[in-house]
């Protein structure tokens, strides 16, 4: 009668000694179905893709971010490469738990150059819900400031951008800065990534998107008086000026405090 047990116990030890590894997932569509827990496993992947983003200016930037159907994703990469917006490469790596599922490549491999996937239009909350994050979209919104940023020795535009619910912000990549100015208080048409900004504890606290060049940048209307011409007005009298309506609902949380 002891013996049955004690079999039973020898079988599982060598099910699980010959538990096989993780399938291949060979899909952008199956890698984005599997959640974190799943990711931190590091499941293989070999899936092909279109780029949609990354940050050529600097070959210290080792991420891209790629797209196939209405399936998007964050890969880490080595540094170096040489890709261009719409190019369709072949990636091969493992997952990764991040804000979302991401993936560590071992190879990015350039089959051939594609067309650059049609943007998806947005509006803010989609956007700030999360559900769009590293997809290829369009927003139109109000440039509200505009600056050079300087990354070592090189230098991209950061925009301010509001749109019908908020505000969120935009990173463009392009060697043109001279024109920089000319973009405040445009209404601009704007073809990008969505990337997610988040805190220490990875909750979501804002959007960027991530703008390949000024190309995707297309001003629908400019503004009636440009900034030399506007009058001046005293330091005194600036709070004058100051105009919110927030339309924001009303929420009810429960939790544990963890700042105060």
């Amino acid at each position: 009668m002891r013996l049955i047990p004690a079999v039973a116990i020898l079988l599982g030890w060598a099910s699980a000694a010959c538990a096989a590894p993780p399938a291949t997932l060979t899909s952008l569509h199956d890698i984005r179905q599997i959640n974190n827990d799943m990711a931190a496993t590091a499941v293989p992947v070999s899936f092909e893709c279109t780029v949609t983003y990354f940050a050529w200016y600097a070959v210290e930037i080792s991420a891209i971010f790629v797209q196939d159907g209405q399936d998007a994703i964050y890969v880490v990469t080595q540094p170096g490469l040489k890709l261009a917006l719409g190019d369709r490469v072949l990636i091969q790596g493992k997952t990764h738990a991040g804000f979302r599922p991401e993936v560590i490549a071992d190879s990015v491999t350039l089959i051939h150059h594609d067309q650059e996937p049609v943007p998806q239009p947005v509006t803010f909350p989609s956007l700030i819900s999360g559900e769009l994050d590293c997809k290829w979209v369009s927003v139109h919104a109000t440039v509200r400031s505009a600056d050079i940023v300087t990354h070592g020795q090189y230098s991209s535009i950061y925009l301010e951008l509001l749109m019908d619910g908020g505000t969120i912000r935009a990173t463009v990549l392009d060697k043109d800065l001279s024109h920089v100015r000319e973009l405040i208080d445009n209404q601009v048409e704007i073809n990008g990534v969505v990337q997610a900004s988040f805190d220490t504890k990875t909750s979501l606290i804002g959007i960027v998107l991530g703008v390949p060049t000024l190309a995707d940048v297309k001003i629908l209307k400019r503004p009636d008086s440009s900034l030399e011409t506007l009058p001046l007005t005293p330091v005194g009298e600036l709070i004058g000026a100051y105009n919110v309506r927030d339309f924001s609902r009303r929420v009810r949380v429960k939790g544990t405090i963890t700042y105060q």
